[in-house]
């Protein structure tokens, strides 16, 4: 274990005086300053234990919505056959955990969003990988706003972002992606999962679609993208 002092260079709030904060949440700390040294401000704060389960469907709705998409059927009928079976292995995925949360400030909101991730780790002996695609198989319910989960060996980043950045959604996960390969490298995750604005479930990204949004042409407040991104974070 790290004494808190040693994340003090980052401005770490502690939820109790006293709390040791575990190495892998220091280095997810000084990684993520570093990713997003290009913001204006990055505030992160610890919280030793908490429930990190993402919510579940209720079974008396029926099937969720996310399961009704093409390419869920299987998933889909295994829900619909025992709704209350499907509800408790989406409860038996839940744990408690350490956190570690960081708010971005950036300098610029047209071009990179304000928003705030939490770091997650998964019990001893579960891959973050694994957990995902379980939970997107049973229709995890998403939250109101916009979210992004990028499984990381046993470490999940859950990004939530504002609705009105829904539009720098794909650019964000896709440079958070990019960033895995700076040293000391992280391993890449196969599938993400992404939900819009008010969407409320997930939808299973490959690294190769998250890369294609990412270097997508468009236009986003009359400034185009990506080349508006790319030119403030080298004019840092």
């Amino acid at each position: 274990m790290t004494p808190a002092l040693a994340l003090l260079g980052l401005g770490v709030a502690l939820a109790e005086p006293g709390v040791a904060i575990p190495d892998a949440a220091a280095g997810w700390g000084a990684r993520l300053d570093r990713t997003y040294a290009h913001y204006k401000e990055v505030k992160p704060s610890f919280m030793a234990a908490a429930p990190a389960g993402l919510p579940c469907p209720d079974p008396r709705s029926g099937a969720p919505t996310a399961l009704r998409r093409p390419g869920m059927e299987a998933a889909r009928a295994k829900w619909e056959a025992d709704p209350k079976a499907a509800l408790q292995s989406c409860l038996d995925l839940g744990f408690d955990s350490w956190m570690l949360r960081m708010d971005l400030e950036p300098r610029d909101q047209r071009a990179f969003a304000r928003f705030w991730m939490r770091v997650i780790e998964l019990p001893e002996g579960r891959s973050a990988e694994d957990t995902l695609a379980a939970w997107l198989d049973l229709g995890v319910l998403a939250s109101k706003d916009v979210q992004a989960l990028v499984p990381v060996d046993r470490y999940l980043l859950d990004l939530h972002l504002p609705c009105a950045a829904d539009g720098l959604l794909d650019f964000e996960v896709a440079d958070l992606l990019d960033s895995f390969t700076e040293a000391p490298a992280l391993p890449m995750p196969g599938v993400v999962a992404v939900s819009r604005c008010g969407q409320r479930y997930f939808e299973g990204r490959t690294r190769a679609q998250v890369a294609e949004r990412g270097r997508r042409q468009t236009e986003l407040w009359g400034l185009p993208f990506p080349e508006t991104r790319q030119r403030l974070r080298a004019s840092e």
